[in-house]
């Protein structure tokens, strides 16, 4: 027994396949960290990364992202600035390893340096335009050889730029000033120091190429014909212009001229790129050619794309929806023709599909990301939510490397998103998407708060309400009327019967904020508060009373209702309440009742003297009857009640 076990047991092992160890699969340093990325999401619960240093802190609106971030940007170059003036003051640092970044060099002052080719030749590498421009100047004036390469080198540099230092937009270490800074067109310098370098640099394609691109960026009348002059004389002396400088020219082209230029460039043997073509379109929809003749000669460049396989970008999309549907349409949209309308959602579901069944979304220029920007804006104004959808899950999608700038047109992206969603989603699914996207990418704005108010006044749901209110108190929205008004509408459309004892407390709190932000606004009566004072005014008081009644402070509702009836608190340097406006019939007799539940004669009587200010024809009879039937009036108090309706009548 014991050998037929043992025999059967090397049998077995005999049997077993043999055991090989595979190769090791070869793997590039960054597959660990792509895989770790492909399992990481965004937290849509938290602020942006901008802003998450301190919560109290945390900006509710654009402007104040905006303000933000730049005070922060701006500290850090104020910080900058001191250490290149006073280096000596980091010279016993002991940081292991150490950092360039936190000793910056202060940079060459052109007035100062010696006048050497060397040290015109680090401006020129640092792109410091101005100085490299002054040093240049002395080095004239000393009669200074320069070399052909570095004269060359500073008039591309100095064309570039227009002889100006190079742009916030174009420093990639300030991303605050580079998107959130508007520094405007410019036009071309005449005469300037990239004229007389011209005159002196060999006047080969390269050079004369770089002029054409530099007149034509810095348009004017008189740069775009001295362009075209240029170009004129390049053809003249049989040299090829660059494919710079043919898709610079077509950018300042009139539509009748572009075909002849693209012949002129296939003549010379220059290949068009994808941004050739995007000149293109952009000339064709910014003439005021008729609607039919544009479309047909944007089917034309697109075909024409197609023949000599260059793949359109987004930008070439981005263009011709803008072209289809101007982006200035806005409340004109309605008078464009259907057919037009339908033509730009045929033309972008078909961009679309080829997003959604292609590879990885690459970028090709910064402009691609604008193609987001009018794809949501084409479909919302044509009220086609499967394409708004479609849309936000192309961007949202991870193949998709093209990203909307934060802050700036990121935020739009979603706003336009989301007021489109809020006619649109459940009252459940629109609460989580609002969480979502307020504030960390959207900041609370009105026109979603005014949409979000009528959505909620119908959809009551308190949670929601508790998260809008308390945005639009951190959003300083009470400082606006129409705003406040719609906030305290929100909130006295809300049941409170219905509440939990604790979502009760809840209300409680969110009213006794607000009522004191809006006092505390009126109570701005310094001298140097007093451009920040927000006077009480009829209808508020009233509707503030009313959500301290039902937040269970009879007491504090009723002092301010007083106020209306107090003149001190309307005349005089101190007044707190405005001494125009008027409270609606229907909020004063909401108070009245209130007043009678309690049977207070009192406070009732207050109110009809409030009726006989703000609303002089009502008839107070009923009301005195009314009180009289539903208080335990004395007669004392019963007839001065009718006293005071026959003095007013």
């Amino acid at each position: 027994m014991r050998r037929s076990v043992v025999c059967r047991l090397a049998a077995e092992v005999a049997s077993k396949p043999t055991v090989t160890i595979p190769h090791a699969i070869k793997r590039s340093p960054l597959d660990l960290l792509k895989a770790l990325n492909s399992t990481v999401g965004t937290d849509k619960t938290a602020p942006h990364f901008a802003f998450i240093d301190d919560p109290t802190t945390i900006p509710s609106t654009a402007g104040q992202k905006r303000s933000y971030f730049l005070a922060k940007e701006l500290g850090k170059r104020a910080a900058r600035q001191l250490a290149e003036e006073w280096p000596t003051l980091m010279a016993f640092d002991r940081d292991l390893p150490r950092l360039p970044a936190f000793r910056p060099e202060k940079p060459l002052d052109p007035l100062e340096v010696e006048p050497t080719e060397a040290n015109l030749r680090k401006l020129v590498e640092a792109k410091q335009v101005s100085a490299a421009a002054r040093l240049y100047e002395r080095l004239q004036s000393g009669d200074v050889a320069l070399s052909a390469d570095l004269q060359e080198a500073l008039f591309r540099l100095v064309v570039y730029y227009n002889g100006q230092d190079v742009p916030l937009l174009e420093i990639e270490e300030w991303p605050g000033l580079r998107n959130l800074y508007d520094e405007g067109a410019t036009k071309w310098n005449d005469a300037g120091l990239a004229d007389l370098l011209f005159e002196s640099v060999e006047k080969n394609a390269e050079n004369s190429s770089t002029m054409i691109a530099g007149l034509c960026k810095f348009r004017s009348d008189v740069s775009v014909v001295r362009a075209k002059a240029i170009y004129k004389e390049l053809l003249a002396k049989n040299l090829v212009p660059s494919e710079e400088a043919f898709n610079a020219l077509l950018s300042v082209s009139a539509p009748a001229e572009i075909v002849p230029l693209l012949k002129q460039m296939a003549h010379s043997g220059v290949a068009p790129s994808v941004r050739t073509f995007n000149a293109a379109l952009t000339a064709v929809g910014k003439g005021k050619t008729p609607f039919a003749t544009q479309w047909k000669t944007i089917r034309q460049l697109l075909g024409e794309m197609k023949a000599v396989a260059v793949d359109p970008s987004l930008t070439t999309y981005s263009i011709v929806l803008e072209t289809l549907v101007p982006a200035h349409s806005g409340k004109d949209a309605n008078q464009l023709p259907a057919e037009r309308i339908q033509l730009a959602v045929n033309v972008l579901n078909e961009v679309l599909v080829r997003l959604e069944m292609g590879g990885t979304i690459a970028i090709v220029d910064a402009s691609d990301q604008y193609f987001f920007l009018n794809a949501i804006r084409v479909a919302v104004e044509a009220n086609n939510e499967t394409l708004v959808d479609r849309i936000e899950k192309a961007y949202a999608d991870r193949k998709n490397t093209v990203a909307l700038t934060a802050l700036t047109t990121e935020s739009v992206f979603y706003s336009r998103y989301l007021t489109y969603k809020a006619n649109t989603l459940n009252i459940d699914a629109l609460e989580k998407l609002y969480k979502e996207l307020v504030p960390r990418v959207v900041g609370s704005n009105r026109q979603l708060t005014l949409k979000l108010v009528d959505r909620l006044s119908k959809d009551q749901r308190w949670s929601f309400t508790q998260r809008v209110v308390g945005d639009s108190i951190a959003s300083r929205h009470l400082v606006d009327f129409g705003l406040s008004s719609a906030v305290r509408k929100l909130l006295l459309a809300q049941d409170v019967t219905k509440l939990s004892d604790i979502e009760k407390e809840q209300f409680q709190t969110e009213v006794t904020r607000l009522v004191d932000a809006v006092v505390e606004f009126a109570n701005f009566t310094q001298p140097f508060l007093k451009r920040l004072q927000v006077k009480l005014n009829p209808q508020a008081v009233c509707e503030c009373a009313l959500l301290l009644i039902r937040a269970e402070q009879p007491d504090r509702a009723w002092n301010l209702v007083e106020l209306l009836l107090d003149d001190k608190a309307k005349t005089g340097d101190d007044a707190i309440v405005a001494d125009f406006g008027y409270a609606q019939q229907s909020t004063l007799y909401e108070l009245l009742e209130a007043a009678l539940a309690d049977g207070d004669w009192y406070n009732a009587s207050h109110v009809v003297q409030l009726v006989s200010v703000y609303q002089p024809k009502s008839n107070l009879e009923p009301i005195i009857a009314k009180i009289d039937s539903r208080c335990k009036l004395t007669p004392i108090q019963r007839s001065m009640l009718r006293n005071f309706v026959k003095l007013r009548q």
